[in-house]
């Protein structure tokens, strides 16, 4: 059985880009394990990637080790793995949800989304909204400082 660990960024790729790819490489890798361990606590957003497991790095040593040998236990004994098999339909982003949210990380004005969509303005409101509620980013301030974050590479942040 093969894992991966890897973080969601580094100092040359923003975070939506990273979750791109990594959704990517578990769409056609199924048979590949992938764990993300982040220093940044976006749950819901890391989530569309699709890993088997999310750790993050404000958790303490010892949360770590416990959950990694959870994690070693059930793929040795074959238990299901949490986010893969188990994900919440609900909170995964559709293409358009995504698209908005990408298009967002591009433009920062919601007529150029939709005009580079093809959207009309209601839908890409409607499509900002559910990607909200999904990602549980409650107003327009969290989702432009949740932009902020996944937009950019660390270093040019």
């Amino acid at each position: 059985m093969d894992v991966v660990i890897c973080e969601i960024f580094d100092e040359d790729t923003s975070v939506i880009d990273a979750i791109e790819l990594i959704y990517w490489l578990e769409k056609n890798n199924p048979e590949i394990l992938f764990v993300i361990h982040s220093s940044i606590n976006l749950k819901e957003f890391i989530m569309q990637c699709l890993p088997d497991e999310i750790y993050f790095k404000e958790d303490s040593v010892f949360d770590c080790k416990q959950a990694l040998r959870s994690f070693v236990k059930k793929c040795s004994t074959k238990e299901p793995l949490s986010s893969k098999n188990m994900q919440d339909e609900s909170i995964e982003l559709t293409k358009e949800e995504w698209n908005m949210v990408y298009g967002f990380c591009l433009y920062f004005n919601q007529k150029d989304v939709a005009d580079r969509f093809k959207f009309s303005s209601s839908k890409t409101s409607i499509l900002k909204r559910d990607a909200m509620n999904k990602l549980n980013v409650i107003n327009n301030v969290e989702f432009i400082k949740l932009i902020n974050i996944i937009r950019c590479p660390i270093n040019s942040s």
